[in-house]
């Protein structure tokens, strides 16, 4: 099941928290990013097979963000998360091209779930 996962977040805190509740699944977490730029540059030199990215970030918009990426690989496999549940900022990340949603904080079981169906 070796899966390399990105963590994109503005905040090194969520980064490290994202990154045990990934390890304890199982999961490889090859590279941290905390902005869009920095997400797209590592995106080109690692290659993640999942990307979990924060709705919300400084400089380079989320939005902007999936649309570089998936222009570098249409196969991305993108899970936005955020603590604000705006329906409207999540349906345009959908739209984008993110393939999910998760809540923070997380929950645990549903983490997984979204994993899995991505895998």
């Amino acid at each position: 099941m070796l899966q390399y996962i990105m963590i994109v977040d503005t905040s090194k805190l969520v980064r490290s928290i994202t990154r045990n509740i990934l390890e304890d699944f199982g999961y490889t977490v090859v590279v941290e990013a905390g902005s869009g730029e920095e997400a797209i540059h590592k995106y080109n030199l690692f290659k993640p097979d999942i990307i979990i990215m924060n709705l919300v970030m400084a400089q380079m918009n989320t939005l902007e963000t999936i649309e570089k990426i998936l222009n570098l690989d249409s196969e991305a496999r993108i899970i936005i998360c955020s603590s604000c549940q705006e329906e409207k900022e999540i349906y345009k990340a959908i739209k984008a091209g993110a393939k999910d949603f998760l809540a923070k904080p997380f929950n645990i079981d549903n983490f997984n779930e979204i994993l899995n169906k991505l895998v």
